[in-house]
């Protein structure tokens, strides 16, 4: 069985062959686009589907006041009862269900200037019928507002809901354009979860994520990378912007850094055993989101509700940008050189390929052309054609598309293909492992748990620890300590929260604290009713109040 799905459309010529001009200008435009179509559309819809998470399910503006629902005009005062304070309005034209008493209806006077659009009180139904209506203040009606009921003109109208009313709560706006999750792609990276779950020692919920996308993975290896990850998608639209212009600058595709996420991942899991969670700072999709936080955000706050909302710039913001730049311009020493080398969670993937069901093959008809070599955008090809780097390959079949001879296939690991006697050489001199392999990866693991520990060590011993003076966390936060642990700084809460009252915490409160969200309240006060945050906050950092009851 065959697996070349991703690969058909985009599959080259053959040499002598005749391609349709359209297919022609998009290799030349873009090959990896021709190579492997469906790939990239499904990159370009994650990328999109990030985007509109971000900017609009997670803005919280964008309520608009509710309708006046249904109205019941024509009612006129007819007396007040001194002992219980109730009214009784007669309305004979009146059009009010006599069956629905013991709802809350608006009273309404056009005619007179007072509060909101006319609106007198909130009244409690405590009798109707077709001609009567006796109603209760929801609450004592001030001495003006009884005056107002006394000598108003009326007909008097009754409204289900009160004349420009808002939502209730900020999130309910978020909720109901929520019919995707907006931390997804969050919750999507493993490697949030895990850290979460082992430096809080309980159970998360993108652990359930987590388990399964790697699940996914064995039969797509690394799909998350090749597909999903929205950062990977951006350093392939950078490297394809500068490319171009920074040859000059390419290092060796194999070097000691061929090492260095493998070494990464294993200090971020060592220092979560030890409680210290510092997968935020390094994981993809975290570090994503806090720089469209940091970049993106305030271009829609200032140029939709004006500049004078956007928070000044703090060290904590301007470190995000360093790291997310840092992260782009490392694609001048090789493409994708953070997804390469770097990324944490790439490594988590890497890993879990050992146990992968499918695998790229080659058979025969190759004649070590190279080009799926130079094609490869995890450089997962041994320089020998023939052979793959397991743990590198992400399954995005761009070889596969790029083979003129048709030689590459994804299939199961127990199928086999004839092979040349080159290949047969080439492949079994690849296999196993040499002592100097044996020995950067015996290094690599010894800088990993060395690393993890002196990092939570370090962490411990320069924060701040608790206090009873601070910092003020969101509503619904756990207690300070098992908020630090769960929280994987993203900025989710701070995009969700209504008029930046939410900011990322400075870097003087100690390393265990930057870009963890403090309630800022010398910029805007807190919402207690709205609790966007934790309908955002992907490791249950932050509570949801409905949750909490």
């Amino acid at each position: 069985m065959k697996l070349d799905w991703f690969a058909a459309r985009g599959r080259a010529q053959a040499p002598g062959a005749r391609a349709p001009r359209f297919r022609k200008r998009l290799r030349a435009s873009a090959p990896t686009v021709a190579a492997s179509p469906l790939r990239r559309g499904i990159q370009a819809v994650c990328l999109a589907l990030f985007l509109w998470l971000f900017f609009y399910v997670c803005w919280p503006y964008d309520a608009r006041p509710a309708g006046p629902g249904a109205t019941y005009p024509g009612w006129n005062l007819a007396e007040i009862d001194p002992e219980t304070g109730d009214f009784r309005f007669a309305g004979p034209d009146s059009e009010f269900p006599a069956h629905n008493p013991s709802v809350t209806l608006y009273l309404v006077d056009q005619n007179l200037p007072v509060a909101e659009e006319g609106l007198i009180g909130a009244f409690r139904v405590i009798a109707a019928d077709e001609t009567s209506l006796l109603v209760r203040p929801v609450e004592p009606l001030t001495p003006d507002q009884f005056d107002w009921v006394l000598t108003g003109l009326g007909p008097w109208t009754f409204h289900d809901h009160a004349p420009g009313q808002w939502p209730r709560h900020y999130a309910d706006g978020l909720a109901s354009k929520a019919w995707i999750p907006p931390d997804l792609f969050l919750r999507l990276d493993p490697l949030v979860g895990l850290t979460a779950g082992f430096a809080s020692r309980e159970w998360v919920p993108p652990l359930a994520w987590a388990i399964g996308i790697m699940l996914a993975c064995l039969l797509v290896p690394r799909a998350f990378c090749g597909y999903i990850c929205p950062l990977g998608t951006t350093l392939d639209l950078f490297d394809k912007a500068v490319g171009r212009w920074t040859r000059r600058f390419r290092v060796q595709r194999r070097g000691w850094w061929v090492r260095v996420k493998y070494t990464l991942l294993g200090a971020v899991l060592v220092s979560a055993v030890f409680s210290v969670g510092l997968a935020g700072y390094v994981a993809p999709i975290p570090v994503l989101t806090r720089s469209m936080m940091v970049l993106g955000e305030p271009l829609q706050s200032g140029t939709l509700r004006g500049w004078h909302q956007v928070p000044p710039l703090q060290a904590a913001q301007i470190a995000a940008v360093i790291l997310f730049a840092a992260i782009l311009l490392a694609g001048v020493m090789q493409p994708r050189f953070w997804c390469r080398y770097v990324c944490p969670t790439g490594a988590l993937f890497s890993l879990a390929n050992l146990f992968r069901l499918t695998s790229r093959k080659v058979d025969a008809r190759c004649r070590a052309c190279g080009q799926c070599v130079e094609a490869c955008p995890f450089d997962a090809i041994e320089p020998d054609h023939f052979s793959t780097r397991g743990l590198d390959c992400a399954f995005c079949q761009t070889c596969g598309g790029t083979c003129a001879f048709e030689a590459i296939h994804f299939s199961p690991r127990w199928e086999r293909f004839e092979k040349t006697e080159s290949a047969s050489a080439a492949c079994a001199a690849t296999e196993g492992i040499d002592r100097r392999r044996f020995l950067s990866v015996a290094a690599a693991g010894a800088c990993a748990v060395g690393g993890g520990i002196g990092l939570a060590g370090m962490t411990k011993m320069l924060g701040d620890g608790p206090t009873p003076c601070g910092p003020v966390r969101p509503p619904g936060s756990l207690p300070d300590e098992s908020f630090l642990e769960r929280c994987v700084r993203c900025g989710l809460c701070l995009k969700a929260c209504p008029n930046h009252a939410l900011q990322a915490d400075v870097l003087g409160t100690g390393p265990e604290r930057i870009w963890a969200p403090v309630l800022a309240a010398d910029w805007a006060g807190c919402e207690p009713s709205c609790n966007a945050c934790g309908r955002v906050c992907p490791t249950g950092a932050i509570v949801l109040k409905e949750a909490a009851k």
